[in-house]
């Protein structure tokens, strides 16, 4: 009987291909305006990372509407809530993708805090 030879195992390594998320505002039915990473979309729930509430805004520049938030990003005198690690929105009816200016804005946002 001949040898047992050794052998190595080979392990198949697959790297995970990391992704950027879409920075994106959200507009719900009930639940508000909200920014944040779009993690899923099943229908009209969204689930956001580091999302943050839009209580009030102006837009940066002369754009206006929502669209205009998404291409300049929210003016200092608009009240943008904490960042929450995540959220799950269950009435999304709007999903605008936001330009890399926009999104820097929102992430370097005041957060608004009551006086």
């Amino acid at each position: 009987m001949e040898p047992v030879k050794e052998t190595k195992m080979l392990k198949k390594t697959t790297k995970k291909k990391e992704t950027k998320r879409v920075y994106a505002i959200i507009r719900c039915r009930n639940a508000g305006v909200h920014c944040g990473e779009v993690v899923e979309r099943r229908g009209i729930e969204v689930t956001l990372a580091k999302s943050r509430r839009l209580w009030y805004w102006k837009v940066a520049g002369r754009l206006s509407f929502l669209c205009g938030l998404a291409t300049n990003g929210p003016a200092p005198e608009s009240k943008i809530g904490i960042e929450l690690p995540e959220i799950t929105l269950l009435d999304a009816c709007e999903i605008i993708p936001c330009s890399a200016v926009a999104e820097e804005a929102f992430r370097q946002a005041k957060t608004y805090e009551r006086k």
